[in-house]
């Protein structure tokens, strides 16, 4: 839901906030030269200072260019206008589009990412993404709000309201801020991240603290893998943090099996059509033939089990159930989740050993 207009006082507030001079923020298309176009080869980039202007100047953009589905918006920018950040973020987040924190370098006719920073009121823009990302080395910086008092008041004499108007303001802000990262899925644990450090200080989180926050988000990526009952034994599951995906592997008369299940478009339609054209996939770490492999779409969802055969060794870190020889290429039509090899071995061969029937 958009954020209700604040006060004349609070957008003045807000609006100064940021983290070094910086040019405002310009937004420019960019490929890597990849041999298919698609949302991971192309992407949006957001560089400079966010303004107040800064939403109404995407949206017009966006209008002018190719959008994939999930586009990526990569940013790079010390902050400016929270109200601007939050404004960013609420579009980001309507169109679908992905989020990532990163510098974009050109390199003749294509492009390459580079480490960059998202600091202050561009947090807020990139917890609008439906998936959150940072190049290596890249910074998400956080910091307290304060009052820019030579901006609200100037020279001029100040009143008992004016005073009263500068204790209520950042309480305000405050439940403005909490209440944006809340709609986006950011943990609230974010508030006490900003306090740790002034207004004119900067808190560049750590990757744990990223991860705690929540500001990095990959709701494809598989948790770690668990076990439970199933008939007369066990089964080995991991399922997608969005809960819409999960791979099986179980024993059944003494051989090995999986299934890997998916909810709602574009697994249970575009994956489906794809399917035709491959001879094999590959699952947690074994080639599997399509000859094998049964699919089936009941409802919005779409199932596909076959024979998981081979040693219980460790799977490799490739993306797993992809057409074979386009491994993680398309997202979200070829990729049904990136694997995790965590408590993986271990709970798959307890599986191996307690067949469900």
């Amino acid at each position: 839901m958009p954020s209700k207009l604040p006060t004349i006082a609070l957008s003045a507030f807000l609006a100064v906030l940021g983290w070094g001079p910086a040019s405002a923020m310009e937004f420019s298309e960019h490929f890597n030269g990849a041999a298919r176009i698609d949302s991971e080869s192309t992407w949006i980039y957001a560089d400079g200072e966010i303004t107040a202007e800064t939403p109404a100047q995407f949206e017009a953009f966006i209008k002018t260019v190719a959008i994939w589905k999930r586009q990526r918006i990569v940013l790079n920018s010390g902050g400016g206008s929270v109200i601007g950040g939050i404004r960013l973020g609420e579009i980001i987040r309507k169109n679908g589009f992905r989020t990532a924190v990163s510098k974009t370098v050109k390199i003749g006719e294509f492009s390459e990412p580079a480490p960059g920073i998202c600091a202050s009121a561009c947090v807020f823009a990139l917890a609008g993404g439906v998936e959150r990302d940072a190049s290596e080395g890249s910074r998400v910086g956080v910091h307290q709000m304060g009052i820019d008092f030579a901006r609200l008041y100037g020279d001029k004499p100040v009143s008992v309201e004016d005073l009263t108007n500068s204790f209520s303001t950042p309480q305000q802000a405050l439940s403005l801020v909490l209440t944006h990262f809340m709609a986006m899925g950011i943990d609230p644990s974010i508030i006490e991240m900003m306090v740790e450090r002034g207004a004119n200080d900067m808190k560049w989180l750590t990757i744990d603290e990223i991860r705690r926050a929540n500001i990095a988000f990959a709701p494809n990526a598989l948790d770690k893998w668990q076990i439970e009952g199933y008939g007369k034994g066990i089964v080995a599951f991991a399922r997608s943090k969005d809960a819409r995906k999960q791979v099986t592997i179980f024993c059944r008369a003494k051989n090995m099996r999986f299934t890997v299940t998916a909810k709602g478009s574009p697994y249970s339609s575009d994956f489906i059509k794809d399917t035709e054209n491959f001879e094999e996939i590959h699952v947690a770490g074994k080639d599997i033939s399509r000859k094998d492999i049964k699919l089936e779409v009941k409802g919005d969802v779409l199932t596909i089990s076959g024979p998981w055969v081979g040693n219980l060794a460790a799977a490799d870190a490739r993306v797993t159930m992809a057409p074979f020889g386009v491994v993680g290429t398309i997202r979200d039509v070829y990729s049904l989740y990136g694997f995790n090899n965590q408590s993986f071995e271990q709970n798959v061969r307890l599986a191996g050993q307690n067949c469900i029937a």
